[in-house]
């Protein structure tokens, strides 16, 4: 387990108060990504029906990726993941240990009125 993951894994269950975080390694063009799955002990937004399992893709900031590269992950995730999902957190870890998350779609959304 990376560094990386290893502290979004601790944030998620020593701050945020997650359960049963586990990990799903996909490999794509000869590379390796983590994602973390587990369950929140709150919604994540306050317009979901009920509290889900989530996925989560931790990464660094200084790791920049392309749209394509972003949606050949997300082909890749689709196919091999054990919960159906319309959106995954994006946890990015920053030079100073600080986590933000950022929760990306699949496709459009529509707009809340």
């Amino acid at each position: 387990m990376t560094s990386t993951v290893e502290s979004v894994k601790t944030a998620l269950e020593q701050q945020n108060n997650w359960i049963n975080v586990s990990e799903l390694s996909i490999n794509h063009n000869n590379k390796e990504y983590v994602f973390l799955i587990g369950t929140p002990s709150t919604k994540i937004r306050q317009d979901d029906e009920a509290i889900k399992q989530e996925i989560v893709f931790p990464c660094i900031k200084e790791s920049p990726m392309t749209l394509r590269q972003w949606a050949q992950i997300d082909d890749t995730l689709t196919q091999k993941s054990p919960i159906k999902y319309n959106r995954f957190l994006l946890a990015m870890l920053g030079n100073d240990s600080t986590i933000a998350f950022y929760v990306v779609y699949k496709g459009l959304i529509k707009p809340k009125q």
